[in-house]
């Protein structure tokens, strides 16, 4: 289904925020990012490690033209995707 997968990656996507791994492990409690598809992300900082929702940051500050990627250790599922 097209539609769900779009639902699905840009559920992955932090819209109006370029935030570096820095900017983030300097945060002092966990905050919430809005998503393309309208959703929010859950990001805190654990013994060192950024965590995504329920995923890990394997890879940060990959640079792209419009923005900074942080590869994730798994696929994070909307809510109206998840059932």
């Amino acid at each position: 289904n097209v539609e769900k997968r779009f639902r699905v990656l840009s559920y992955h996507v932090v819209v109006d925020r370029a935030l570096t791994a820095a900017q983030l492990q300097s945060m002092s409690s966990s905050i919430r990012l809005k998503t393309l598809a309208g959703d929010f992300l859950t990001v805190a900082v654990r013994n060192d490690q950024i965590k995504i929702s329920n995923a890990t940051v394997v890879a940060k500050n990959l640079q792209a033209s419009n923005g900074i990627i942080h590869t994730i250790d798994s696929i994070l599922m909307p809510p109206a995707a998840s059932g």
